[in-house]
């Protein structure tokens, strides 16, 4: 089941369609001009030999424990996530929520709010899933580098769950996964939750934990929110909701 599940998409980074890198590089694959104002939305990762913009990066967000940090009910298009559309996805503001939409097979699109980097947080987000296939998985994505490695935390429509690492060019790393009876496997909305601290991963699903994890190779970053397709074209459809990112404790 889990090579079904890989991103394969994250294989495929010759893919001359790609939609434009996300805040991490502001690059677009298609002619169509674009303002670099509005962070694009990230897609299947550019080859490494992509050049990355030379900005000076922002130091990790260091806030009072339990406090917010970031918050967006999405009900403003100028929020400032990145947005775009393309042959092979789709991340758009739609009737107050950011909806993922992905046309091509095992292909993976993330969106992320800004260019600042956090450690030790936790995000919680609400989520419908409208997709027709079950293996369409989702979630969230935090400690995200430059070389666009970072960790994922997510659930499929068939119960599926998953804590992993995504590094550019190198097979996924699978710290926890798994099936289980509390991910919903409805269309109606429900909550998804992340812990990303110094080493330390957690899953949670409607407020209920679900896996956790340990790995202190990535200890901040940026964070996100992503969709993922399996073998079925045009059939993964997310829309994300109420989000609200913590410091923890």
């Amino acid at each position: 089941m889990k090579p079904d599940r890989c991103f394969i998409g994250l294989l495929l980074i010759l893919l001359a369609a790609s939609l434009a890198c996300s805040a991490v590089s502001n690059l677009i694959a298609t002619p169509t001009p674009v303002s670099t104002s509005t962070p694009l939305p990230t897609s299947t990762p550019l080859p490494t030999s992509t050049s990355i913009p030379t900005e000076t990066a922002l130091p990790p967000s260091t806030t009072e424990a339990g406090s917010a940090i970031l918050s967006d009910d999405f009900s403003s298009t100028g929020s400032g996530w990145g947005t775009g559309v393309g042959a092979n996805s789709s991340v758009e503001y739609v009737d107050g929520k950011l909806r993922f939409q992905v046309f091509t097979d095992r292909y993976l699109t993330w969106s992320n709010p800004d260019r600042q980097k956090y450690s030790n947080v936790h995000i919680d987000v609400t989520v419908q899933n409208n997709s027709s296939d079950k293996l369409a998985m989702f979630g969230i994505v935090c400690h995200e580098q430059e070389s666009q490695a970072f960790y994922y935390l997510g659930v499929a429509g068939d119960g599926y769950y998953a804590i992993a690492k995504s590094q550019t060019n190198q097979d996924n790393v699978y710290y926890a996964d798994g099936t289980s009876s509390s991910v919903p496997t409805g269309p109606d909305p429900f909550s998804i939750g992340a812990n990303c601290g110094d080493g330390n991963l957690a899953l949670y699903v409607n407020g209920q934990l679900i896996a956790t994890a340990q790995d202190a190779s990535l200890t901040s970053g940026y964070v996100g929110l992503f969709a993922w397709s399996d073998k079925k074209t045009n059939s993964t459809d997310v829309s994300f909701d109420d989000f609200v990112m913590s410091a923890l404790p």
